[in-house]
C-alpha cells in the first residue's frame, strides 16, 4: 500500500500483534532512508478492579486532630482498586441494611478511594456497602467501564447500653448492688461503678466473669460507706464505646 503523505491508515483488523514490511524505491539514483517510524494505536478500555474493601470504625472524623476518644460514630471506609489502562476512577458507595432491599447512596464520584461515613446518619443494625469503580474520568460518556464490590457487613451502633432491674440494699457499714447491664446491637464490653461522683471508677465483672454478650449479670459490695445518704452510679459501655449511666441512693 503506496504512503501519501506522513501517515497511513492500518486497515489490517485489530489484533495483538502487528507486522509491517517496507519496500522502497529510490528516484534520481539517491537511497531512500528511514529514521523513524510510529504506529499509533488505540488501547481496548478494560474494567476496573475493586479487590477490597476495608471498614474501620473510629470516634475521629475528617478532623485528624480529635483525640481517638468517645462513642466509634465513624466508619472509615478504605478501598483497593486499580485499573488496567491506568486510567483514574470514581467510586461511589452505597448502603443498605442486611434486612433490607434498597441501597441508599452516601458518596458519590470520589476522587479518592477512601470514604469517612458518620453512622449518625442511620439508625443501628448490621449494613454492608456497596462500592462502585468506574474510569469515566478518562473516557467518554458511553464507553465507561464499572467494578462493583460489597462489604463485609459493618455494625452501626450509636445507643448506650442500659442497666435494668438495679437493686441497692445495706449490708453492715457496705452497699450491695446487683443489676443487669444491657445492650442491643454490639456487645457490653466493661461494668465499672462509683460513689459519689468520685473520679475514680471501681471495675466489676460480670456474674460470669467475662464480658462478651449483649446481657450481663452483675453484684458488688462497696467499700465501707459514712454515715448518711450516698449515691453509687453504675456505668456500662459496649463494643463501640457507647456509654449508659444509671445512679441509685442509699442511706447509712
Amino acid at each position: 500500500q503506496a504512503i501519501n503523505g506522513d501517515f497511513l491508515a492500518v486497515t489490517s483488523p485489530p489484533g495483538r500483534f502487528l507486522q509491517y514490511r517496507l519496500t522502497f524505491q529510490s528516484a534520481g539514483g539517491k537511497a531512500p532512508i528511514v529514521r523513524q517510524l510510529q504506529v499509533i494505536y488505540q488501547t481496548a478500555n478494560l474494567p476496573p478492579e475493586v479487590s477490597g474493601v476495608m471498614v474501620m470504625p473510629s470516634a475521629r472524623g475528617a478532623d485528624q486532630s480529635v483525640k481517638e476518644i468517645g462513642p466509634k460514630v465513624y466508619r472509615h471506609v478504605m478501598i483497593r482498586a486499580g485499573d488496567g489502562n491506568q486510567d483514574q476512577l470514581a467510586f461511589d458507595i452505597e448502603c443498605r441494611r442486611l434486612d433490607q432491599q434498597a441501597w441508599v447512596k452516601i458518596a458519590k464520584k470520589l476522587a479518592e478511594p477512601r470514604y469517612i461515613w458518620d453512622t449518625r446518619t442511620v439508625g443501628d443494625g448490621a449494613y454492608e456497602l456497596r462500592i462502585t469503580a468506574s474510569d469515566s474520568p478518562n473516557n467518554p460518556p458511553g464507553q465507561a467501564l464499572e467494578a462493583v464490590r460489597l462489604s463485609e457487613p459493618v455494625v452501626v451502633d450509636n445507643s448506650a447500653p442500659t442497666v435494668g432491674d438495679l437493686a441497692a440494699k445495706l449490708d453492715g457499714n457496705k452497699a450491695s448492688l446487683r443489676g443487669t447491664a444491657n445492650e442491643g446491637v454490639s456487645r457490653i464490653t466493661a461494668i465499672h461503678y462509683s460513689v459519689d461522683g468520685d473520679d475514680e471508677w471501681t471495675a466489676v465483672l460480670p456474674a460470669d466473669g467475662i464480658c462478651d454478650s449483649q446481657k450481663e449479670s452483675f453484684s458488688f459490695q462497696t467499700e465501707d460507706l459514712e454515715k448518711g445518704t450516698h449515691v453509687i452510679t453504675v456505668r456500662v459501655t459496649d463494643l463501640y464505646e457507647n456509654t449508659g449511666y444509671t445512679t441509685v441512693t442509699v442511706t447509712r
